[in-house]
């Protein structure tokens, strides 16, 4: 055989190597992409498994239904106040948040006459996805800030507040 009858690379025609050059590139891609899309499932039925857990847990951790209150009429109007603003976890707003949501528990005595209910309260008002996430994670990891607003606060005041209060409240002045 010569060397001019067995293919090789100087031999083939170079629109055929430009194909396979790409047709390699796009197998390459196609197995990335299959790995992400792998990558991206086992995270939502993680994230799907820590919701079942949270959802377990709030169920777990509420009290007995208590009885239906009997009904009192009276001729007072009732007195409605405004919500509090949804905290979104920027560090300028965490006191001023905590201020709204302890205003209202003082507001509304007989609706939150118990650490279970300011909590869920306190809950309710947090409006940004990371905030959310961090709140479902933290009273998952640790059911007893469900019962326990004080170390709740805390913790909130800990994780998202201001690094250095004094510093910021001296450049506002």
């Amino acid at each position: 055989m010569s060397a001019s009858s067995t293919p090789g690379p100087s031999n083939q025609d170079p629109t055929m190597l430009n194909l396979e050059v790409l047709l390699n590139l796009l197998q390459q891609q196609m197995v990335q992409h299959q790995d992400l899309m792998t990558a991206i499932q086992a995270q939502q039925q993680d994230q799907q498994t820590l919701m079942n857990m949270v959802q377990m847990q709030l169920q777990n951790a509420m009290p007995a239904p208590a009885p239906a209150p009997a009904v009192v009429t009276t001729s007072h109007p009732t007195v409605k106040f405004p919500n509090p603003m949804a905290f979104t976890g920027k560090p300028s707003g965490v006191c001023s948040y905590i201020a709204e949501i302890e205003s209202c528990f003082t507001l509304y005595l007989n609706q939150f006459n118990t650490n279970y209910a300011k909590t869920m309260y306190f809950g309710t008002w947090l409006k940004n996805e990371t905030v959310m996430k961090w709140f479902m994670g933290v009273t998952c990891t640790d059911a007893t800030l469900l019962s326990d607003f004080t170390h709740l606060k805390e913790a909130i005041e800990k994780h998202f507040g201001d690094v250095d209060y004094v510093e910021t409240t001296h450049c506002k002045l």
